[in-house]
């Protein structure tokens, strides 16, 4: 309490109005909930901005804080607390003071609560929109998602106006390389703006660590997504709609493509005689697909390089994203690089080939 009359005298002698619940002039955050905007965390931000000076890195040092420090441990008491109010405030004891670190010393509450956190990421939201109409886009709603990376014909619930926005800017983002993760260099600037103008602050401070769950120094569009608001996660109940927009997808596929281009030395893709359950329309798709992907070698297991333009294509045609975006991962069960028929049939909702003879009806041999 001591502490926070010192800063406020010290914000009085810069000129400062004595800032009240309805005076924000100050704060870094004005539209945040009201609660942040009490004329104690208003003195508190503003005395650790005039602290952060050189460099303006929103951590303070010795050289830029000192003095301060100094000031404290002679006039403010009880001296006990004031004489080694640094080591408190340095909690994890790096030799500097992070707006974090200042605000609990300081006596906030700086927890990114669950209240704060779905309260920061609607103001997000709005953030992100207002960059999207200055963009020249027209506001989406649930029947205008132009942009929208899934197909048109993915289920409605996911082409509301939030998840469009949200894909919009993950897809701004995402430049150098385009490869739907997001690195430092492309997203940093971003991150630091909604430090500077999205509240409530405890959260926009640590909305990149928070975003990057994984600890690589990368975001997903999966940890984007999460760390957003939206739901990434492929329920089966998705998984199940997913599997039939994906046939549909192979049927488009196999009426435009031409015939495979097999070695001579390789039998044609044989008719189905096996019993019905094998012949079926839908499982003939999969089979089909599957063999054309199976290119360079033949040997009845997807590569990477066999399967990442395919993936690439089926991003921006079937839906839910947060099937597609998971696809390989999911398909390639035992983690081996490899998707081999037995797991392609299974991720894509049937029943695996029971025997080689099975395999032998529905594809042309393996070389």
């Amino acid at each position: 309490e001591n502490l926070v009359s010192f800063m406020s005298e010290k914000r009085t002698e810069a000129g400062h109005v004595e800032p009240t619940p309805e005076s924000h002039e100050d704060n870094p955050e004005p539209g945040a909930e009201p609660r942040l905007n009490t004329p104690a965390k208003i003195t508190i931000y503003w005395m650790f901005d005039e602290l952060d000076v050189a460099p303006m890195d929103r951590k303070l040092s010795h050289s830029e804080a000192d003095s301060f420090f100094s000031q404290v441990d002679r006039e403010v008491g009880p001296r006990a607390c004031a004489m080694d109010h640094w080591q408190h405030c340095d909690y994890n004891s790096d030799g500097a003071i992070s707006l974090a670190e200042w605000c609990w010393c300081s006596g906030l509450d700086n927890a990114c609560s669950p209240e704060k956190e779905r309260f920061f990421q609607e103001n997000l939201l709005g953030y992100i929109m207002e960059e999207r109409a200055e963009a020249g886009h027209v506001e989406p709603t649930p029947d205008a998602a132009e942009e929208h990376v899934v197909n048109p014909q993915a289920e409605p619930r996911l082409r509301t106006p939030a998840k469009v926005t949200i894909y919009w800017k993950f897809d701004a983002l995402d430049v150098a390389p385009m490869d739907r993760k997001l690195s430092r260099s492309e997203a940093g600037a971003f991150f630091g703006d909604v430090e500077m103008q999205v509240g409530p602050r405890a959260c926009a401070l640590g909305h990149w660590d928070r975003c990057d769950y994984n600890h690589n120094g990368t975001i997903s569009l999966g940890e984007w997504c999460w760390c957003n608001g939206l739901d990434p996660v492929c329920t089966p109940d998705k998984r199940i709609y997913f599997n039939n927009q994906l046939l549909g997808f192979f049927q488009a596929w196999q009426n435009r493509a031409p015939a495979l281009n097999r070695p001579t030395d390789v039998a044609p893709h044989p008719e189905p005689t096996a019993e019905p359950r094998l012949a079926t329309p839908e499982k003939q798709l999969v089979y089909w697909a599957f063999d054309k992907l199976d290119v360079a070698p033949y040997d009845r297991r997807l590569q990477e390089s066999e399967i990442n333009s395919f993936h690439d294509t089926m991003l921006v045609n079937v839906g839910p994203r947060a099937c597609a975006e998971n696809f390989l991962e999911y398909c390639d069960a035992n983690d081996d690089q490899h998707i081999s028929l037995h797991e392609w049939c299974d991720c894509t909702g049937f029943e695996p080939p029971e025997d080689e003879e099975e395999i032998s009806i529905m594809l042309a041999p393996a070389r």
